[in-house]
């Protein structure tokens, strides 16, 4: 809560849980030059919500700036096999927690998961739609829309901003070729909510 962008149109934290890990989201790149690795270990502290960081502090949830990464690291990994997994991108940062062997009985059949983040209506009719990769005009036309820029803005930004879908061509955005597939997380959205489900 501290570290999220919320510059992030519909973006949120969303938390997995399954029988052999938890993760973690937050959307949004790590600030002012951060890299994954310098989450474990002490660094200096340029918060990028100093507001909400500073309630934090005051309520006793994290100590000096800076360091509570690194304390925290230490303290989960007590319980768990390694350090956590922090890894990032330009859309979100997650972290990956694994148990040590024995701490929990695995169950290879069933798979418990939650995504805490709410999406707006027009997400919502997207998503199950991107189960298999699918062109921008297939879709705008299986929702009924006529209008790109409508689509666009009110559909597709909002998804990908929230990294619950993912050009099959990044490095070419515009490519006459791209289509657009639902993320891990946008798959773990629409398990949590089987209402969604076409």
């Amino acid at each position: 809560m501290c570290h999220r962008d919320y510059t992030i149109v519909g973006g949120a934290i969303s938390v997995a849980v399954f029988d052999d890990r938890v993760e973690i989201w937050s959307d949004g790149k790590l600030p002012f030059g951060l890299r994954p690795n310098d989450l474990v270990r002490q660094h200096g502290s340029k918060p990028r919500n100093p507001l909400i960081t500073g309630v934090f502090y005051r309520c006793g949830l994290i100590e000096t700036v800076g360091t509570r990464d690194a304390k925290d690291c230490r303290i989960v990994q007590k319980g768990w096999a390694s350090r956590p997994r922090v890894c990032g991108n330009r859309r979100s940062v997650v972290v990956t927690f694994r148990p040590s062997s024995g701490s929990i009985t695995p169950n290879t059949t069933q798979v418990t998961t939650e995504v805490a983040m709410e999406v707006t209506m027009e997400v919502a009719r997207l998503l199950p739609l991107c189960r298999k990769p699918r062109s921008k005009k297939a879709l705008r036309q299986d929702l009924g829309l006529r209008n790109d820029e409508h689509f666009r803005k009110a559909y597709l930004i909002p998804a990908l901003s929230a990294g619950l879908m993912e050009m099959t061509i990044p490095d070419k955005p515009n490519s006459r070729l791209q289509e657009y597939r639902l993320t891990a997380k946008g798959h773990l959205w629409l398990e949590s909510h089987p209402q969604n489900l076409v």
